[in-house]
């Protein structure tokens, strides 16, 4: 397999060739890794962290599948400092045709959704629309698209994002908009008259 240069390609990989069976906390900590890309220096906390995981363990818990299962090398640097990781040389050869070790769940679904709405394309016109918002933005695509895709995986859906955005009333960058989760309490126009009408009564 050939080392991704960026994150687009790495997270795609992960989303082409990871296995199924995977668990909602190991593919998150997975596509999270890939997010870094090429330099994947973190520490546990730092990923649990970014993906809305509360407990360390589960993301230690996480690493250590994925590593004996051959989806990841982790390069160790010692006690309190960040690791290094990469994507393991025979990641797709493995994925296709490794043997089913993890138990599935009832969420597959949900996890499946959860991991096709982090797939963010140059082609994604949603995305773009949404880019379209921050006319005087200086931030780049890519740094964007990690927060638009941290977005998504908080159940955020593309549209309401694109919907919100349009009122930033406060003028923030966009990967800054995201992160504070501007859209959430966003109510569309006919939401808003509706309220209003019913206060009226």
């Amino acid at each position: 397999m050939t080392h991704p240069a960026t994150s687009f390609d790495a997270v795609k990989h992960c989303l082409d060739h990871a296995p199924k069976d995977l668990t909602l906390a190991q593919r998150l900590v997975l596509i999270q890794i890939a997010h870094h890309y090429p330099n994947p220096w973190l520490e546990q906390k730092s990923i649990a962290a970014e993906i809305g995981i509360r407990r360390i363990d589960t993301v230690y818990k996480a690493i250590k599948v994925l590593e004996k299962r051959k989806l990841l090398v982790v390069f160790r640097q010692g006690m309190m400092k960040a690791n290094k990781y990469r994507l393991h040389d025979d990641f797709a050869d493995t994925a296709e045709t490794g043997s089913v070790t993890t138990r599935q769940t009832v969420n597959h679904d949900t996890r499946q959704t959860a991991i096709k709405q982090t797939n963010i394309k140059k082609e994604n016109k949603v995305f773009f629309d949404f880019l379209s918002n921050f006319p005087n933005s200086t931030i780049s695509e890519q740094v964007v698209a990690k927060a638009w895709s941290r977005a998504l995986l908080k159940n955020a859906s593309e549209d309401l994002l694109v919907a919100a955005s349009r009122t930033n009333r406060e003028m923030l960058e966009p990967d800054a908009w995201l992160n504070f989760e501007k859209w959430k309490g966003f109510k569309t126009e006919v939401d808003e008259i509706a309220l209003i009408r019913e206060s009226s009564k």
